[in-house]
């Protein structure tokens, strides 16, 4: 589930680079706040405080009740990066985890 849930804001993040529309833009923050509150709290739950900082950043950055005022530039890059970090981690952290449980089941 939290694969999906990554990729879901991903693919809405960088959707929202191709569109004008400012409506379209607060809708899809809106949705990424509550995935990110939803990873931030399996983060906490499987302990690892990392991400939970890191989405909890990430939640604030996208927060639609203050908009920050940035050109469109450094929002697309910020955009992409948050989009290629959690895409990243959808592989990346699992692995990771697999080997990690793999080595704890060998002792």
């Amino acid at each position: 589930m939290e694969k999906a849930l990554k990729i879901i804001v991903a693919f809405l993040l960088i959707c929202t680079m191709f569109s004008l529309s400012f409506d379209l833009h607060q809708f899809v923050s809106l949705i990424a706040v509550v995935l990110l509150a939803i990873l931030s709290y399996n983060s906490y739950v499987n302990k690892r405080p990392i991400e939970v900082i890191t989405y909890l950043v990430f939640l604030v950055i996208f927060q639609p009740l203050y908009v920050f005022t940035l050109p469109a530039i450094v929002w697309n890059v910020i955009v992409v990066f948050v989009a290629f970090y959690l895409i990243g981690s959808c592989f990346y952290g699992s692995k990771k985890r697999e080997n990690s449980q793999l080595k704890e089941e060998n002792y």
